[in-house]
């Protein structure tokens, strides 16, 4: 098995997203299904933190953009603000995921 940041690369290859190219972490969503990048990025006075998902499939990984998400807030707002809000879309994720067995 891959590890996520594994899964991540062969989906995306080494490029980074250019509006959040500074990668904060990696991992499991849910173990061996779905695989997370966080990251950061700024524009004007704005704060950026992107997820980007993979899910895995009987033909292999690929990108789920209908869950990835990127939130704007601005700068002042602190960024613990942001992580929470990441990491509750991820809690959420995993949640209709582990309902239904696929992406929402």
């Amino acid at each position: 098995m891959p590890t996520a940041r594994e899964a991540i690369k062969k989906v995306y290859g080494d490029s980074n997203n250019f509006m959040t190219p500074n990668v904060l972490e990696t991992g499991w969503i849910i173990k061996n299904k779905l695989a997370y990048e966080l990251s950061s990025g700024r524009f004007i006075d704005k704060r950026l933190l992107g997820l980007s998902v993979v899910e895995k499939t009987y033909a292999g990984w690929r990108k789920a953009t209908d869950i990835s998400e990127c939130i704007s807030k601005p700068m002042w707002v602190p960024f613990k603000d942001h992580e929470r809000d990441i990491r509750n879309l991820m809690l959420k994720i995993k949640a209709e995921y582990n309902a239904g067995g696929e992406l929402k």
